[in-house]
């Protein structure tokens, strides 16, 4: 594993990144409609995002430094402040706000544990 951690925190933020700005899009769109469906998938990408980031956390950053790791749970804490307490969103009653709910978990979880696990646990020395 003979990788820049630079680079692969580079990546990693671009990635976090383009996954907030695609839940901001779902959540002003669904303001708009004031959705439950569209509620409930923003909630599941914030906890797909919120999951993969601790697991990360723990395997990775955690045994090369405490800073970045602390840095980016102070971060994690203001998006998760914003999602429920300024943005009021809870988790919807109804079963389809449930189910995008529950589509925006995995799907986020999948997608990020893909490239985690591609970018930090697979060796190119070919």
């Amino acid at each position: 594993m003979n990788r820049d951690p630079r680079n692969a925190d580079l990546v990693s933020f671009i990635i976090r990144t383009i996954f907030w700005l695609v839940a901001v899009i779902f959540l002003v769109r669904g303001e708009k409609s004031a959705s439950p469906s569209i509620h409930g998938l923003v909630l599941g990408m914030v906890a797909g995002d919120m999951i993969t980031w601790i697991a990360a956390v723990i395997i990775v950053d955690l045994p090369r430094s405490l800073i970045a790791p602390s840095l980016d749970l102070a971060v994690n804490i203001l998006i998760v402040y914003l999602v429920v307490n300024v943005w009021g969103l809870d988790f919807p009653k109804d079963m389809d706000g449930q189910a995008c709910a529950f589509v925006g978990l995995m799907g986020t979880l999948g997608i990020k544990s893909f490239y985690y696990t591609i970018s930090y646990f697979t060796d190119d020395d070919s």
